[in-house]
């Protein structure tokens, strides 16, 4: 009997709150044929992208502890970075580019 294997995706670790996405984010996402899900996917289950040592530190440090923003940057196929930020209480969540302007 043949076996169906199932994907799941990895439970949430925090609260995202409100989810606010920029209109050069959403631009960025679709030119390079990504999408906000699983973005949000890996930011959830704690991948922050290229941030460098210390600032994944400071984001693992915030889910557990709670007092900080939670910060992701990713790069896109064509070099374009995505940065996704929570803030400290959890209240929302902002995705957008760098030189967004908000």
């Amino acid at each position: 009997m043949p076996t169906t294997e199932r994907v799941v995706a990895p439970m949430p670790l925090f609260s995202v709150g409100q989810l606010i996405v920029t209109s050069g984010a959403i631009s960025a996402i679709n030119a390079n044929h990504s999408n906000l899900h699983d973005l949000m996917t890996r930011y959830r289950a704690c991948d922050w992208g290229d941030l460098d040592a210390y600032e994944k530190q400071l984001s693992n440090q915030s889910v557990a502890e709670g007092f900080l923003a939670i910060n992701a940057s990713y790069t896109m196929a064509d070099g374009t970075i995505i940065w996704i930020e929570t803030d400290a209480v959890r209240k929302y969540t902002i995705v957008y580019l760098p030189e967004d302007k908000f």
